[in-house]
């Protein structure tokens, strides 16, 4: 595909059998070039873009159905595309947020596996709290860590703004190290 592509044609390197009255599930995957610069990207299939063949009789017409409670055009939900590099996909959500009856959620992007640490620290530089410390990740997405607003005594801390400390040791021997405000409401 170019940067002005609306769509492509997807075809088997093999035939896919389907027997009467028997569903099958098709999986596609899409592996975007490292310079794609879209910020979000949406699949869709129009019946007219299934195309089925009857070895037997390949001028009898089969039709092809959505599922039931479905219909053509089958759209997938819209998916955001994260940044590929630590700092640019360094985030958290929602910020602000509630301590103590909110969490945020961290987001960062990892190229190469690495052990992280996150730590959360007053604007005077006093430790609040370690989410994670030194925990193996693999390259990729990473959208598990949360922060519950609460400090290391299990108490939810003040309002105000907080830094993020993201410390990331790459397996193969470099290391990052990036801070981001989190503010905290009550």
């Amino acid at each position: 595909l170019t940067a002005d592509s609306l769509g492509a044609w997807v075809g088997a390197a093999t035939p896919l059998p389907v027997e009467p009255q028997q569903a099958r599930v098709l999986e596609l995957r899409v592996e975007l070039q490292e310079d794609f610069a879209g910020p979000s990207l949406r699949l869709g299939l129009r019946d007219g873009d299934v195309h089925v063949v009857q070895p037997a009789n390949p001028l009898l017409a089969i039709a092809t159905r959505a599922a039931s409670g479905q219909s053509f055009p089958l759209w997938t939900a819209t998916g955001n595309l994260s940044p590929r590099s630590l700092a640019d996909s360094y985030s958290n959500f929602p910020n602000p947020f509630a301590a103590g009856r909110t969490s945020t959620r961290f987001t960062y992007y990892l190229d190469r596996p690495a052990h992280v640490t996150l730590r959360l620290w007053t604007g005077r530089g006093e430790a609040v709290f370690t989410v994670i410390d030194d925990a193996p990740r693999a390259a990729g997405l990473h959208q598990d860590e949360r922060w519950d607003g609460l400090n290391g005594a299990g108490n939810a801390v003040q309002s105000g703004v907080y830094l993020a400390e993201l410390r990331v040791d790459y397996d193969d021997g470099g290391s990052e190290r990036i801070l981001r405000k989190v503010a905290v409401l009550r």
